[in-house]
């Protein structure tokens, strides 16, 4: 029995140290990284998804960065931080990283940021002694709450639904407000992890905490620092915005569910998300190529890039330093490895010339026997980042606009005391409409069931004398393909002084 208490009190205290530790194990991108492509993301959206016509009460702005209407936010800050919906998302994507949760210290949010969609698996850890351990979930499931419901996780794309609706029908305008602040900062959460899947470490199941014992916790990410510090302020908007409304046959067609936005039904080989085009398509600093020159080898655990359809060029540090943008007093040449990328969401196939490289010692390991050891350098990093960050704000984008994908707009009506509803969206959507008196926000009649096909419409007679403001909330589902997904969608209109 000494012997199991014993055995108790060592797996307990790893697990100890592993909470305290994480926070640096799977820290991401640097917190003003995830802003800035946030921001990025947001502006290259469509624009209706921060003015609208639907209502937003007093958040009404402006400019889509800076306008007299702000939402107060009580968790934020102890004097109800406000912000406007672009910055809102912003915050979001920094706050996805914050050592502990706000509401409750124990959350470690960070534990859930790792996707490797070849095993299936969040971040695993191999502990001496202890073996392996799954330290988090899989990101897109904590993303999302789509197969789960995480506990302690309150800024899920799940999470925004409900304060969507609530955003559109609580009493009182405070509350109204609350829910808006709420609704942007949980697509930050989302953006951010989207962000993620852009980061091969990430993907990859490559930890880098730079703690000891390095060979659990990995090296801290060389990777992440190169981004914040060389590329910080760059434009990343050049990837299309992968979901558009009113482009159902195009890049859109491939994001029937939110989590497509990571990874598609297709193998990885054919994925079009964005965890499985990083994973498939870059190396980590941990799960760089092994072998020998005549024999090198994909990491162990991972199937691509594949090791024997990659070649290797020779090139002058000094015209790398000119190509890439990063000065260096070096000379000499490297040896690259270079490898074949095909983008499966666009069909486009580029090289990517700098997939790894030769380290400096790998002819003296070769004379000796030993495996080459390869190397990942600011080169190697800024054609990576040349292809990731745009790819992260371009489905960071396309998922902001498949949040407000559902477009439900009033019509010219056929008559008086008539309000024509049309669906001008992609989605066929089925589910209650309900129509509310805008100040007090209370129902001023029944909800009713409405089902409309894309280009479809309904007529609905209000049933409120007029003249008065009223908003219309729709709550239901959209059938896509043969996934069905939640949504919610409202709009103010005044029936002026119509009376029935």
């Amino acid at each position: 029995m000494a012997h199991e208490n014993k055995a108790a009190q060592c797996v307990l205290t790893v697990a100890l140290v592993a909470g305290v530790l994480l926070p640096n194990v799977a820290r991401s991108y640097e917190i003003s990284t995830h802003r800035e492509l946030a921001l990025q993301s947001c502006l290259l959206s469509s624009p209706s998804n921060f003015f609208s016509p639907i209502s937003y009460d007093n958040i009404h702005n402006t400019s889509l960065l800076e306008g007299p209407g702000k939402v107060p936010f009580p968790f934020a800050s102890p004097t109800r931080e406000t912000l406007t919906p672009v910055f809102w998302v912003a915050e979001g994507a920094d706050r996805e990283d914050d050592y502990f949760d706000e509401q409750d210290a124990a959350a470690l949010r960070f534990q859930n940021h790792f996707y490797n969609p070849v095993s299936g698996e969040g971040l695993s850890l191999v502990f001496p002694l202890f073996g392996k351990r799954i330290m988090g979930l899989p990101s897109p499931t904590w993303a999302l709450a789509d197969l789960t419901d995480p506990p302690k996780q309150d800024f899920s794309w799940k999470d925004a639904y409900e304060y969507l609706l609530l955003a559109y029908t609580a009493p009182t305008l405070t509350d109204r407000e609350e829910n808006w602040a709420k609704v942007f900062r949980s697509l930050g959460h989302v953006v951010h992890l989207i962000q993620d899947g852009a980061q091969p470490q990430h993907v990859r199941n490559d930890s880098h905490g730079g703690l000891f014992p390095k060979k659990v916790f990995g090296d801290k990410s060389a990777y992440e620092h190169f981004i914040a510090s060389a590329r910080r302020g760059e434009d990343f908007s050049s990837y299309p915005v992968v979901f558009e409304v009113g482009d159902p046959a195009g890049l859109s067609s491939a994001f029937a569910d939110a989590r497509h936005f990571f990874e598609t039904a297709e193998p990885l080989h054919d994925g079009r998300g964005m965890v499985q085009f990083a994973n498939r398509e870059f190396v980590s600093a941990g799960t760089n190529f092994r072998g020998t020159a005549a024999a090198m080898t994909t990491a162990p655990g991972l199937t691509l890039p594949s090791a024997t359809e990659t070649s290797i060029v020779s090139i002058s540090i000094q015209v790398l330093a000119a190509t890439l943008r990063v000065p260096t007093p070096l000379t000499g040449t490297i040896d690259m490895v270079t490898s074949t990328v095909t983008d499966e969401l666009t069909g486009e196939v580029f090289p990517n010339r700098f997939t790894s490289s030769y380290s400096i010692y790998d002819p003296d390991l070769e004379q000796a026997g030993q495996p080459r050891r390869f190397n990942l350098n600011s080169f190697n990093y800024v054609d990576a980042s040349d292809l990731l960050l745009p790819r992260a704000v371009g489905y960071g984008a396309g998922i902001l606009n498949y949040f407000f994908r559902v477009k439900l707009t009033p019509l010219i009506p056929p008559a008086q005391h008539v309000l024509r509803l049309g669906n001008v969206g992609d989605s066929h959507v089925s589910g209650e409409l309900t129509i509310y008196l805008d100040s007090p926000r209370v129902p001023a009649g029944s909800a009713r069931m409405i089902s409309l096909p894309p280009g479809g419409s309904v007529d609905i007679a209000p049933g409120v004398p007029g003249p008065v403001d009223l908003v219309y909330v729709f709550e239901g589902v959209t059938n896509e393909g043969n996934e069905v997904h939640p949504a919610v969608s409202a709009r103010s209109f005044d029936i002026g002084g119509l009376t029935e």
